[in-house]
Parts: C-alpha cells; sequence; structure tokens
C-alpha cells in the first residue's frame, strides 16, 4: 500500500529525523482513501493527458486553453469558484497567451490562506529529455 511504500522511503533532509509510521490517523485515513478511489484519480489523469497542452506548439496555443478550460470546470466540479484572467499577447510576437485560472475554495476567514501555483502545460518529451541530459552533463 501507498502508506508502506512511503514509510520505507528514506528520509531526504537528515537535519530533524521523522518517521511517517508515527504519522496521525488523518494521514493513514487520506493514503486510505486515495488507494480505494485510485481509479477515480487514474481516470481524471488520463482525461488530462490526452490534451495536449504543449505551449512550446504555438500553433496548438488552442489546446493549452483546453487545458485550462479542462481545469476550470474540474475545480468547480469540485465545489470551488473558478475563473480565468486573460494575459494579452506574448512579447514580442502577435501569439495569445493562455489565460490564467484564479479560484477559492470557501471563504472562513477564521482559516489561513493557502496560495497553490502551478503549471497545466507541458513540454515535449524530447526537450524534457535534453533538458535531463543538460542537467546531468553540469553536474
Amino acid at each position: 500500500d501507498i502508506f508502506k511504500y512511503i514509510e520505507g522511503m528514506r528520509p531526504v533532509c537528515t537535519a530533524k529525523p521523522t518517521s511517517l509510521s508515527m504519522a496521525s490517523t488523518t494521514l493513514r485515513d487520506i493514503f486510505k482513501y486515495i488507494e480505494e478511489h485510485q481509479e477515480v484519480y487514474i481516470g481524471r489523469l488520463r482525461d488530462a493527458v490526452a490534451i495536449k497542452s504543449v505551449s512550446a506548439w504555438p500553433d496548438h496555443r488552442d489546446e493549452v486553453v483546453k487545458m485550462v478550460d479542462y481545469a476550470v470546470d474540474e475545480l468547480k466540479r469540485l465545489g470551488a469558484e473558478a475563473w480565468t484572467v486573460d494575459l494579452g499577447k506574448q512579447q514580442g510576437c502577435d501569439l495569445q497567451l493562455p489565460p490564467v485560472i484564479l479560484g477559492i475554495l470557501g471563504n472562513d476567514p477564521k482559516k489561513k490562506t493557502v496560495c497553490i501555483y502551478g503549471h497545466l502545460d507541458v513540454q515535449p518529451a524530447a526537450m524534457v529529455t535534453m533538458y535531463f541530459f543538460i542537467i546531468a552533463a553540469v553536474t
């Protein structure tokens, strides 16, 4: 199970040793829920990766926008308020930038605010392979 897999991993930071075996019941419940619903998550991942949202291909910018729309729909389905903001044109050319997503989940002023930043676009596999090759060559 995923919890046993993570439990067996060696910690990266040794400044303060920790053990996931002392993790709270809540964390165990989360891992259990993920395992029990893994087919749902795999289906969502399958749907998302079917969208060719490669931002390096200007002639496929509509696919990046399709991924943005997909993410907004998913956020709304999960109960969040979500909307897009237009960023205008890409600097130095007439290419429309994909919109960014903003959203809110809950509005309890007693709770802390969390900001999540992420990318919905991907790079072609060859570019990712080249990136790791360059990093490996430099280090």
